[in-house]
């Protein structure tokens, strides 16, 4: 029980930052615990926490105001109830992973994050299994805040709504769209690229066939790029990529490699 923890969480009520991930040996009751009596706790990283359960996070999100980053990767028990409540009890929330959280639907993302979690300037919901559309719309709309967007391996959205993001986000600093092959069309590419001309990271692997020209084009609207990802979508001649080291002076790092996905080469971690 939650009482059995206060005695020892009551002595750090200074506590700003608390990283349980993968920590197996805690329960939910200790993060409840951790919840009534650590008020300036702005950093919470529980990711993979598989007893992570709706009781504790609605605890934090009425004890923890000034929380301001929630990672919750894989956190399979939780509810959009519960996330919810974390939107509306976090004012200051700028960080928010709700990634492999399949317990989720499109209602946290629409009727919690896009509609209370306003500030919020980083998400992740790769994995997300029903992005749909009016989620997408939710987003881009509602989070006018947003730098850095994954939606990896996230499944639902269809041709087209990603073009949102381009036509409403011209502030997105990150973008890992890999794995969204049913969703990402070089269209689709392209006109992120044109109405997100800061960017600076793109991860787009993993999404189907993308010509070299498509390449080229997005090197030159978004010439901030510091690292970008087509591992699986196309080769490059040195010709090529020269033009796009170029292009962007700024690169760190540069992915790209084609490679037939039916042969078993998938990068999904949620298969």
């Amino acid at each position: 029980k939650a009482c059995d923890f206060f005695p020892a969480v009551s002595c750090t009520p200074n506590l700003k930052l608390l990283n349980v991930t993968k920590c197996v040996g805690l329960s939910a009751h200790f993060l409840q615990a951790v919840g009534s009596h650590c008020p300036r706790l702005q950093v919470l990283q529980a990711n993979h926490f598989k007893h992570f359960e709706d009781f504790c996070l609605i605890t934090i999100s009425k004890g923890c105001p000034h929380l301001r980053q929630l990672h919750l990767r894989d956190s399979t028990l939780i509810s959009d109830q519960a996330i919810i409540a974390v939107c509306k009890g976090f004012s200051h929330l700028e960080d928010l992973d709700i990634s492999g959280c399949t317990g989720l639907r499109a209602a946290t993302l629409i009727d919690g994050v896009a509609r209370f979690a306003g500030r919020i300037q980083r998400l992740g919901v790769s994995g997300f299994r029903v992005l749909s559309e009016a989620a997408v719309r939710a987003l881009v709309l509602g989070c006018r805040e947003l730098r850095d967007i994954d939606m990896s391996f996230a499944a639902g959205a269809p041709r087209g709504a990603l073009r949102l993001i381009g036509q409403h986000m011209p502030q997105l600093r990150s973008l890992n769209i890999s794995g969204m092959s049913e969703s990402v069309t070089e269209d689709t590419l392209l006109g992120i690229a044109l109405g997100c001309p800061q960017l600076e990271t793109l991860d787009a692997s993993f999404t189907g066939h993308i010509s070299v020209s498509t390449i080229q084009e997005i090197a030159h609207m978004c010439n901030q790029l510091k690292t970008v990802d087509f591992m699986g979508c196309c080769h490059l001649t040195d010709e090529q990529l020269w033009e796009i080291f170029q292009t962007c002076p700024r690169l760190t790092s540069v992915s790209s490699m084609k490679f037939d996905l039916m042969n078993g080469m998938s990068n999904n971690p949620y298969i």
